[in-house]
């Protein structure tokens, strides 16, 4: 059964949630890929792909509890929405929706039938299948990751904060070098001007062909085989899923600037991400080991340490 689960911060172990969310009337459904909290506000947000919908729970909802609010229907050209970033700033909703190749902005207490206030969309855009959004209140920016057509156009689209239609990304990273082949949730630290991305795997998996019964503009077709086929990552096969850094700042096929990666960190296939800047922690969902791993590096949010990278020298303990 579709469920949120809630646990204490300092959760280890086999350890039994705080807080269960699920039943009918939460309207919670399969495919789930993407939530986002508000602090300020005390609510998450979850899109629910299944039923075009984004649900709106308060902070310590449990049980079969309903939302809030609820974001669904024909003016909001939802389609099938998978990831959410929420930005308390500016009092507003962003939603990556890969089927409408498609990022749609709502405002932060919308509910109903409601038509998104910005929709970025288009060739120009080059979105393709949005597995991710994350905002940067603090220098404006609107960071989305997808799925492209390509080794070369899968990657991490950097846009303005207010961009809105058919408008062209400020910068791309993405490439071989990047390592990012297949990812989804990305999170951003706008004070260390710093990006995380949860890499799920080193091997690159292209985009859906298909919308409904429709081959997509672009896409490889059926009878194509060798162009869906999965391509090897030219990185050791030995490392497959890792949490790698970038700055907000970067563009081309530039590699991380910091990983968390190997045996050591028990790593599989991490498709979530969240950050705990406070405490210096990095935290991950990860599907290999159906659960969630916390990692405490507190020189990611030091500023020393990443001016040291940039001079060359070793990295601080």
């Amino acid at each position: 059964m579709p469920r949120v689960s809630a646990f204490a911060r300092l959760a280890n172990g086999a350890i039994a949630p705080k807080r269960v969310l699920e039943g009918q009337a939460t309207h919670l459904s399969r495919t789930m890929h993407g939530m986002d909290f508000d602090v300020p506000h005390d609510e998450f947000f979850i899109p629910v792909a299944l039923s075009g919908a984004v649900l709106t729970f308060r902070g310590g909802a449990g049980g079969e509890e309903p939302p809030k609010r609820v974001i669904q229907g024909s003016k909001t050209g939802l389609v099938r929405p998978q990831t959410i970033a929420v930005d308390p700033v500016h009092d507003e909703v962003y939603v990556g929706d890969p089927s409408a190749r498609a990022v749609f902005v709502f405002h932060r207490t919308d509910n109903g039938n409601v038509a998104p206030i910005r929709v970025l969309q288009g060739k120009q855009s080059k979105l393709v299948e949005v597995t991710s959004v994350a905002v940067d209140p603090v220098h404006d920016l609107l960071i989305t990751g997808q799925r492209g057509l390509t080794p070369e156009t899968t990657g991490l689209l950097i846009f303005r904060r207010t961009d809105n239609g058919d408008v062209a990304p400020r910068a791309i990273i993405a490439g071989p070098k990047t390592r990012m082949y297949h990812f989804r949730q990305v999170a951003v630290d706008p004070t260390r001007e710093k990006i995380y991305v949860a890499v799920q795997d080193i091997w690159y998996k292209p985009a859906a062909p298909y919308a409904a019964s429709k081959v997509r503009s672009g896409y490889a077709t059926e009878k194509n085989e060798e162009a869906l086929k999965w391509t090897p990552s030219p990185f050791d096969p030995s490392t497959k899923g890792f949490i790698g850094v970038w700055d907000i700042h970067d563009d081309g096929n530039v590699p991380p600037r910091a990983v968390i990666r190997g045996p050591q960190s028990r790593l599989l296939e991490p498709g979530g991400l969240a950050l705990d800047s406070g405490d210096g922690e990095v935290i991950a969902v990860d599907g290999g080991v159906n659960g969630y791993q916390v990692y405490l590096v507190p020189q990611f949010f030091r500023p020393e340490f990443w001016r040291s990278l940039a001079n060359g020298l070793r990295p601080l303990p």
